[in-house]
């Protein structure tokens, strides 16, 4: 599952969510700011220890960030 804007809010309370009910679920965080999806990665980590929390650094109001980002996706 990939979750965009997960800094705050409804993106980000989703993900908790999902994790409280699940741990094996894995959600990769798409964002477009490297220290902010760290520290929302940290922030559901130290919620949910046993969770599998992935960062995928996309601007989806860039199509070349997009097709990066695809790529990366496959190759995982």
């Amino acid at each position: 599952m990939i979750l965009f804007v997960l800094f705050s809010g409804i993106g980000f309370a989703l993900a908790l969510r999902l994790l409280q009910h699940d741990v094996s679920i894995h959600v990769c965080l798409g964002c477009r700011n490297e220290q902010r999806a760290e520290a929302a990665r940290s922030s559901l980590l130290s919620k949910c220890p046993e969770a599998n929390v992935s960062i995928l650094l996309i601007d989806v109001a860039k199509p070349a960030s997009v097709y990066r980002a695809v790529t990366v996706l496959r190759q995982r």
